[in-house]
């Protein structure tokens, strides 16, 4: 079996994984462990190839393919797709925030999908084009990573460009991570 590009762990016990465009599943991987047989437990999701997976704020299951985006809550899966406003875009990167709201980060737009309604921001503005990694920045704020541009804070209020010549940042964020006391670690093509 191959190894998993992605692991989401949720607070109730549940193991989700992505592995070779699959996901995967343990409803309790506590258990599963303790019975010692962990793979009779794994479940298939009903879901063709999927590109990325994250975790809601209730645990609910979120993945991008190439139906769209999907969102799998209570046993339900809802896709959002060019009827919602996603239009045909490569996904480089999405989060989701403590409200609900998919952020998805594109090949040439920041998309905000929010109570079932998808919104593109700045679209079609040379330096939103082919965006990379996404990381948040606070409640409704994102950090955003750019292929050429370098490192924006994005909120519905504006736009803070970090680019400056008094913030030098290298132009091509490939991820972005936070970590403790909210220190912003940014892989670049000259390092961290």
């Amino acid at each position: 079996s191959s190894a998993p590009v992605k692991l989401l762990l949720g607070s109730s016990g549940q193991l989700w994984t992505l592995t070779q465009g699959r996901v995967h599943y343990l409803e309790d991987w506590r258990k599963a462990m303790l019975q010692g047989d962990s793979a009779l437990a794994w479940k298939h999701l009903d879901l063709d190839f999927a590109d990325f997976i994250a975790l809601g704020p209730h645990e609910d299951l979120w993945a991008i393919n190439q139906q769209g985006l999907i969102h799998f809550q209570e046993g339900e899966k809802k896709i959002y797709e060019a009827e919602h406003g996603l239009r045909q875009r490569q996904v480089r990167d999405f989060l989701i925030t403590e409200d609900g709201s998919a952020w998805l980060a594109t090949s040439n737009g920041l998309g905000v999908l929010q109570d079932g309604r998808l919104e593109w921001y700045l679209d079609g503005y040379r330096e939103w084009s082919d965006l990379t990694s996404l990381e948040v920045a606070g409640a409704d704020e994102v950090w955003v990573g750019t292929r050429s541009s370098g490192l924006f804070k994005f909120s519905r209020k504006g736009v803070l460009n970090y680019n400056d010549s008094q913030n030098p940042i290298e132009r091509h964020v490939f991820e972005i991570s936070q970590g403790p006391g909210g220190n912003l670690w940014l892989a670049t093509h000259n390092g961290l």
